[in-house]
């Protein structure tokens, strides 16, 4: 199992040379938890943009880098406006979301998110509880399956048929 975190600034390569056009910036999940896409800052360009590439033209993720299909697989990707939850960005993210049971007691925060690897998919949250309870007791990991976004919390379900749903107040939009 691999942290979120540990994708952030992967490099990015085009082609066995692996020449770098990129690093990870963010990565995007759907409602049911599977990765939708990676958001990336190209290295090069007169005007650098984040774009988004569609986790269907990642050919490898690596350790130490992401390796696309092709060049057109950044050229041709959207700016990062693409519908998802995002887990990393500043404003929208689903890190720093404050963590809640379903009766309501503050577990703690999303620090981080934990994927299993094939498919590359969110299996659970890395639970914060502040700074110094983290570095004295080390952060909890629970798993995801059954949470619900219900704003700008997330809501672990405890019911024996758990279905994640990340969609804002558990709900797809029309």
């Amino acid at each position: 199992m691999r942290r979120g975190r540990e994708l952030l600034g992967l490099s990015v390569v085009v082609g066995e040379v692996g020449e770098p056009v990129g690093e990870v910036q963010d990565v995007i999940v759907e409602p049911d938890g599977r990765v939708k896409s990676i958001v990336v800052m190209p290295t090069k360009g007169l005007v650098r943009k984040a774009r988004t590439v569609g986790i269907s033209q990642v050919a490898q993720l690596g350790p130490d880098q992401v390796r696309l299909v092709s060049a057109a697989a950044l050229s041709d990707a959207p700016e990062a406006t693409v519908e998802g939850m995002h887990l990393f960005s500043p404003t929208k993210g689903l890190c720093g979301r404050s963590l809640l049971a379903d009766d309501g007691e503050e577990i703690g925060t999303i620090g981080d998110v934990v994927f299993e690897p094939n498919p590359l998919r969110l299996w659970g949250f890395e639970v914060s509880d502040g700074l110094l309870k983290d570095l004295l007791d080390g952060r909890l990991v629970v798993e995801a399956a059954g949470a619900t976004c219900d704003g700008e919390q997330v809501v672990l379900k405890t019911e024996s048929t758990r279905h994640m749903n990340l969609y804002p107040s558990g709900h797809p939009t029309p």
